[in-house]
């Protein structure tokens, strides 16, 4: 996947009509927004600070609520956010399983910890997670 990802990186510089410094410090900014991004993914026990947080399945985390309404002034965000978790928990109070979404089938799962990974919180990438 690292050559996808160069390749895309190398793409967007090509589309951005910028100079070059530009250009490259906007290819930076995107790499540590997407490093940060997979860190909160990927290497966050118990996902602390995403909808897949431990608790009842009608509140999300105060601080979750938060960084929500700072990216987002109106409450949009932060409602599609709670019914999203409302959907996910259901009746339950925790969804994870060793850090780990478990809607995430095995597969998946191996492959995550294969590549470093010390948590799952996500449930997009069922069955073509991003590695």
């Amino acid at each position: 996947m690292y050559k996808d990802r160069k390749a895309m990186l190398n793409a967007l510089a090509k589309m951005m009509p910028k100079g070059k410094n530009q250009t490259l410090k906007t290819l930076d900014q995107f790499r540590k927004e997407k490093k940060e991004e997979y860190r909160k993914f990927f290497c966050n026990p118990g996902c602390k600070h995403t909808v897949f947080e431990a608790g009842p399945a009608n509140k999300l985390s105060n601080t979750f609520a938060k960084s929500l309404k700072k990216k987002n002034k109106n409450s949009n965000l932060t409602n599609y956010q709670l019914s999203r978790r409302k959907e996910l928990f259901g009746k339950n109070t925790n969804i994870l399983e060793d850090s780990f979404y478990k809607g995430l089938d095995a597969k998946t799962r191996k492959k995550l910890k294969k590549h470093g990974a010390i948590s799952g919180c996500m449930s997009i990438y069922k069955n073509n997670p991003p590695l």
